[in-house]
């Protein structure tokens, strides 16, 4: 899931001034790497549905950090503009899977220079991958039996 929303973003900045920026992974409260991105799954709920699937819910965080805390109104705004582009109908996993977003909600810290995406409510089902033999055949009283 990291990876599809980290590819998902680069691609939507590739013919911006923002092409170039980082994901950091590194702890947001001490070492803040300006400009980057930061990214969090939050309230991830996976289970499995009915032998054959399994369902996740989950949100999504992803901070960006302005090249300065000064002067970064425009800039946030800016970005705020592209990231609502990036997501505003779905988070691609593969060329035929897309999670699809509702709704991009953003929070804007101006005076700390960073602001806040967050996708809520995700939902994806993925086939559970099938482990050992399948059960053989057999004929009791030339009825099937597995």
């Amino acid at each position: 899931m990291n990876n599809a929303v980290e590819k998902q973003v680069k691609e939507g900045l590739k013919k911006t001034k923002y092409k170039d920026t980082i994901f950091s992974s590194a702890n947001i409260k001490e070492n803040t790497i300006r400009p980057s991105f930061n990214l969090e799954l939050k309230n991830n709920k996976t289970s499995l549905l009915n032998g054959e699937a399994i369902q996740r819910e989950f949100d999504i965080r992803l901070f960006y950090f302005a090249k300065s805390k000064d002067d970064s109104k425009f800039e946030l705004m800016e970005m705020q503009d592209i990231l609502s582009n990036i997501f505003k109908d779905a988070i691609k996993i593969s060329e035929d899977y897309y999670i699809a977003t509702f709704k991009c909600e953003f929070d804007v810290k101006q005076d700390e220079g960073f602001l806040t995406l967050m996708l809520r409510k995700l939902y994806c089902l993925e086939q559970k991958e099938e482990i050992g033999e399948p059960l053989e055949k057999i004929i009791l009283n030339e009825k099937v039996v597995f």
